[in-house]
């Protein structure tokens, strides 16, 4: 009978977590879409791979050529790349996200019961960060990082805490590459962490003198020879990648007092609106302040319970105090030091220090994670964490529902716009979230559309041909007559029209005199062929769908 109790009470606990899962996919399916800032040009370009890929009469390789650098940024894309061939686009973005929002608390709770069985509910933990402000922006690049990044932790503790074999380093390769390919701060600091966890372990079996000092020596550089080997690949791709971008840009700082205060409220999980989500992801912050405290003075109770004339007597046995899961909160210092001490931006990579702040917190809940805690502490921690993470996920899921009629008009519209055709987007949408929603227009149908973002970075799979772009114009209109308003173009080769103008949100009646002598010339050369309350299609007077 009891038996069957504990066997009832763990198996309710499975599904409590797949409960919480299966809440957390409530956001993916409130609309047609999942509007995220930089997700519209992901699926477009994923689009755009296919067909540079395997619909060669296109045309497009005139306007978009294949990064030829191994860049980092693949994963995502890859995907959406895939299941873009033969799903409709919004389905293909998500199955994206809900590979994303299963398999990151999957991952986690691998990895907690890798390393600290006894602490399985800690794992829940991990639900509030899965919809960080990098993931909500579209940044799933980073996002499925974190994934790969748990799976290479888990691989790791599994198959190398004990000596390891060089048949597993294959696998490990494998699974390294991917986190490269995902992002590359994040395959940084995977490898620094395991640096850190090997010597941890180094340091604590020594005092402990559980082996001789030789023998343990030898297993600990075949552990870093094993790591090296492993990721020597990606190692010298990445150093490839930053050697290529040294001095580039300029640095932007955000202030120490704004940097605390992200870290009050935990600013990685604020999407949307602080006055809504700060509340709770305060209170979450309060939360894992209040662990640390009594994991800390838990800790501290385990050293002075030893001899206090050993203690005394012989300092070195306050090493005792510091185990292996430790290098977890070392790791987490180590961040939060970087987190202060680098710029926000450089140039080239963005939102620094709020990638910074979620990964100390990453790293800080995986400590907590390990620590010995009471039970009856961390089932009111599931508690708490459950609640503030359905309300959010509640509020989520309202924006996104709200947000999908722009996406869903974008798409829309590409009915009327003729395969292969250039479309130049004009944004006046008040909301910031829909700044590359245009790209939703090639989300299926081959096109260029030249607010296409990723293509002016050298960071993701596709850049323009600029060798072989032309001068395109709009109507009459040259890029360079228009001061405000720039395209991609090329004024040494041929003058193309440009066929399609889309215009993102209501135009203010008091256009200044840019925008009005841009709208001059759409009324001149170009006619309207859809529209509804989001958004309007120009199509020129000389090609026109019917």
């Amino acid at each position: 009978m009891i038996n069957l109790k504990k066997f009832l009470l763990k198996d309710s606990e499975k599904y409590l977590f797949l409960f919480l899962v299966l809440v957390n996919l409530l956001p993916a399916f409130a609309g047609r879409f999942f509007p995220t800032m930089d997700g519209a040009a992901h699926l477009y370009n994923s689009n755009l791979i296919n067909n540079l890929l395997f619909a060669k009469s296109t045309g497009l390789s005139g306007y978009f050529i294949f990064n030829p650098e191994v860049i980092p940024n693949w994963s995502g894309h890859a995907i959406l790349a895939i299941f873009n061939l033969f799903l409709p686009a919004f389905f293909a973005e998500k199955i994206l996200v809900v590979i994303y929002l299963i398999g990151l608390p999957y991952a986690y709770r691998r990895f907690i019961k890798q390393i600290a069985p006894q602490n399985v509910l800690m794992s829940y933990f991990i639900f509030p960060f899965a919809f960080s402000f990098m993931f909500m922006l579209g940044f799933y690049n980073f996002s499925l990082a974190i994934i790969a990044m748990f799976l290479v932790f888990t691989y790791w503790m599994k198959n190398f805490e004990n000596g390891g074999s060089w048949g597993k380093v294959i696998m490990l390769f494998l699974l390294l590459l991917v986190v490269y390919f995902s992002h590359i701060v994040v395959f940084a600091f995977t490898l620094l962490a395991i640096g850190i966890y090997i010597l941890f372990e180094f340091l604590v079996i020594w005092k402990e003198k559980q082996k001789l000092f030789r023998k343990l020596i030898k297993e600990s550089l075949n552990k870093i020879l094993m790591l090296l080997i492993a990721s020597i690949v990606p190692i010298i791709l990445s150093f490839l990648y930053f050697n290529a971008r040294l001095g580039v840009g300029y640095n932007v700082y955000v202030e120490n007092n704004e940097l605390i205060d992200w870290l009050k409220t935990i600013r990685p999980l604020i999407v949307y609106n602080p006055l809504v989500e700060a509340p709770l992801t305060s209170k979450l912050g309060y939360l894992i302040a209040i662990i640390v405290i009594i994991a800390s003075f838990i800790r501290i109770n385990e050293l002075f319970s030893v001899s206090p004339e050993i203690f005394w007597k012989k300092m070195g046995q306050a090493l005792k105090m510091f185990k292996i899961q430790d290098s977890w909160l070392l790791l987490s210092f180590l961040l939060l030091f970087l987190y202060f001490y680098l710029p926000d931006s450089d140039g080239q990579a963005g939102f620094v220090s709020l990638r910074l702040c979620y990964l100390f917190f990453i790293f800080l809940i995986i400590w907590l994670s390990t620590q010995p805690l009471p039970k009856w502490l961390m089932v009111f921690i599931v508690l708490v964490v459950a609640t503030i993470n359905v309300r959010l996920v509640v509020y989520y899921s309202s924006v996104i529902k709200e947000m999908d009629g722009i996406a869903s008009s974008c798409y829309d519209a590409a009915e009327f716009i003729e395969p292969n055709s250039v479309v130049l987007p004009l944004n006046y949408s008040d909301n910031w979230l829909a700044i590359h929603s245009s790209n939703y227009l090639g989300a299926e149908k081959p096109m260029v559309i030249l607010d296409n973002y990723e293509c002016f970075t050298d960071y993701f799979p596709l850049k323009w041909n600029s060798n072989s772009f032309p001068n395109l114009t709009l109507g009459k209109l040259h890029s360079a007559q228009i001061p405000d308003l720039v395209w991609q173009s090329n004024p040494n080769n041929e003058d193309v029209k440009i066929e399609y103008v889309f215009v993102l949100g209501k135009t203010d009646a008091n256009l200044d005199s840019i925008h009005s002598m841009v709208f001059l010339e759409l009324n001149s050369e170009y006619k309207l062929v859809f529209s509804d309350e989001n958004c309007m299609l120009y199509g020129s007077k000389v090609n026109q769908v019917n």
